[in-house]
């Protein structure tokens, strides 16, 4: 199998290729549907000070996503690191059964968004 030759970070000037600005982009909008969840969920099954205890940790964590996505977009290794962890945290935590469809296509859309992070990681980790 021919080795893939990516570019040495101090070569790139911080600007992230196409492949990485739509994993970037795709994790925005797995964190705006978050966003609805959260509320939704909140809103729904907790209430007083508990729903606002979960509350405030998905928005910290929503916060901390938006770091490691900016830390995606601009190359930084520990961004790649963090995210890794994330998705696959979220995905062990969806499989969790019971499942519905949604959680299923979640599952899958999680898993092939971690196979992309794997796909890039030389942008991250070197050659």
């Amino acid at each position: 199998m021919a080795q893939r030759s990516y570019p040495s970070r101090e070569s790139t000037t911080g600007s992230a290729p196409l492949g990485i600005k739509l994993l970037c982009g795709l994790s925005v909008v797995v964190g705006i549907f978050a966003i609805f969840g959260l509320v939704l969920s909140v809103g729904q099954y907790t209430t007083g000070l508990i729903g606002l205890i979960v509350a405030a940790f998905g928005i910290g964590m929503l916060l901390l996503m938006g770091v490691v996505v900016y830390g995606l977009w601009t190359l930084k290794t520990w961004a790649w690191y963090l995210m890794v962890v994330f998705y696959t945290a979220g995905t062990l935590i969806r499989m969790i059964p019971p499942w519905s469809v949604p959680e299923l296509v979640s599952i899958l859309l999680t898993v092939l968004l971690l196979a992309s992070l794997f796909h890039v990681r030389g942008y991250y980790l070197g050659s």
